[in-house]
């Protein structure tokens, strides 16, 4: 069969631009660099004002300049994130999950509203690690010895927690079983490599409290706090003991003080009345005369 790939000529080709000068190169830079803006949870690339979510939350269109304290890099066009600023979504993902889990369950509104908040934050993080590395790069990454002993040191760490083997501080939740078994707490969400693992802990969890092996978070949230309130009652109606024992005392005191007092006056009565001493007579001053 004949070849019908075309040829290309070399000289028709349009060559890439060169610049002439590193001045050139310098002034590209500095024309592309007006419009970054850095942050420490995202780059801002501030092409097109009209686009900025934080000026149309401002009310503000026309400025030339993005407002950085009111930016919501998770839903404006122009924003993006690294792998740079990971760290900071993850610890904010972390502190709003400690807020969800002190909020009471009247709080409904604001319940909502960090969830969202929370979900947003393991969203980003998830993009940063999938723009990083796709999947099949991390299996590269990964050798199939490295994954199974991960997988079977994050099992062993599930066993102990639900032997009730919870270290200070812990709960049984995806934080404690990450940090038990040194394990970034991201795999285990979404398409991440130990996502399985984390339905499998929370459907034995789960199974555990219906039977009743592991107590329900709210009821023995309940029974410490009980327990805290009869101590802190015990130590009430000790106080009150002490304060009215310091109150008879105070009543009590002027009292024996005068007591004290009246006792110390007739001991100085008997031992003056007591004493043999003679007073002596004054010295005469009288002058009768002169000797003359």
């Amino acid at each position: 069969m004949p070849n019908w790939s075309p040829q290309l000529d070399a000289a028709a080709a349009k060559a890439p631009k060169t610049q002439r000068s590193d001045r050139d190169v310098l002034n590209l830079l500095t024309k592309r660099a007006k419009v970054l803006h850095l942050g420490p949870a995202n780059y801002c690339w501030f092409t097109d004002p009209s686009r900025a979510l934080c000026l149309k939350l401002a009310g503000t269109p026309t400025a030339d300049r993005p407002l950085v304290g009111i930016c919501n890099s998770a839903r404006c066009p122009q924003a993006t994130h690294h792998p740079c600023h990971r760290p900071v979504w993850a610890q904010h993902a972390e502190r709003t999950e400690t807020f969800l889990g002190q909020l009471g369950t009247t709080l409904k509104t604001e319940r909502t509203r960090l969830q969202t908040d929370y979900d947003r934050a393991l969203r980003v993080v998830a993009e940063i690690d999938a723009g990083s590395a796709t999947m099949d790069e991390v299996r590269m990454r990964i050798s199939a010895a490295q994954r199974t002993e991960n997988e079977n040191r994050i099992r062993a760490a599930m066993d102990r927690l639900l032997r009730s083997e919870i270290p200070p501080g812990g709960k049984y939740d995806i934080k404690t079983l990450a940090n038990e078994a040194a394990v970034d707490r991201t795999a285990f969400y979404g398409t991440r490599p130990y996502a399985h693992l984390r339905v499998e802990f929370e459907r034995r969890v789960q199974v555990l409290q219906q039977a009743g092996e592991i107590p329900d978070p709210r009821e023995a949230q309940i029974i410490r706090l009980k327990a805290e309130n009869a101590k802190l009652r015990e130590r009430l109606a000790k106080s009150e003991q002490t304060i009215d024992e310091l109150a008879d005392f105070r009543t009590q005191a002027p009292a024996r003080l005068a007591a004290q007092h009246e006792e110390i006056v007739l001991l100085r009565d008997a031992a003056t009345g007591a004493g043999q001493v003679s007073r002596l007579p004054a010295p005469r001053t009288t002058v009768i005369g002169t000797c003359s």
